[in-house]
């Protein structure tokens, strides 16, 4: 996906894998846990710009971080 992200980002997801993003506090903002396989379309117009940190959990149980920023 494109990053800084504007009004929305697409990630290609795999049946069982997460995604958690939280906030420059901490604090989670935004849960998906994926059933389905494909591309799957997160919606960012209403979040505040700045920066995010997004989990993302595999269906292996592996995690990758990510540094999500929105403009």
């Amino acid at each position: 996906f494109q990053n800084p992200v504007k009004e929305t980002f697409e990630m290609d997801m795999f049946r069982g894998e997460a995604i958690r993003i939280y906030d420059v506090s901490g604090k989670l903002f935004y849960l998906l846990n994926h059933s389905i396989e494909g591309f799957m379309t997160v919606k960012t117009n209403n979040w505040k710009p700045g920066t995010y940190l997004m989990q993302l959990i595999t269906n292996k149980g592996e995690v990758e971080h990510i540094s999500l920023v929105k403009k």
